[in-house]
């Protein structure tokens, strides 16, 4: 197997690793490299910023005791890092509220 890949999207030939996995396809990784596709979800939320608050708020009340038992589990490596409570709230929620 080759080493280098031509993205679908950019046409631009990069190493493998830069690809996601992708299971359902034949040679296990996604047609378009991993910068096409940060890209185009960045549209996508960007487009779409209502809906994706709608379903990280959704997301968020279904898991709630998974998000509370990681804190817990964590709080350590929180205040290594940040800090605060707060700055975990911040953080998670970073990719909602901000845009660029």
């Amino acid at each position: 197997m080759s080493d280098m890949r031509v993205c679908s999207r950019c046409k631009v030939s990069k190493p493998i690793k830069e690809y996601y996995l992708n299971k359902a396809r034949k040679d296990g990784l996604t047609l378009e490299c991993g910068d096409c596709i940060r890209i185009r979800a960045k549209k996508w939320i960007d487009d779409n910023l209502e809906r994706y608050k709608e379903r990280y708020k959704i997301y968020y009340q279904k898991n709630k005791e998974r998000y509370k038992k990681y804190y817990r589990d964590n709080r350590d490596n929180r205040r290594v890092k940040g800090g605060s409570y707060e700055w975990w709230i911040w953080w998670i929620n970073i990719s909602v509220f901000y845009k660029r």
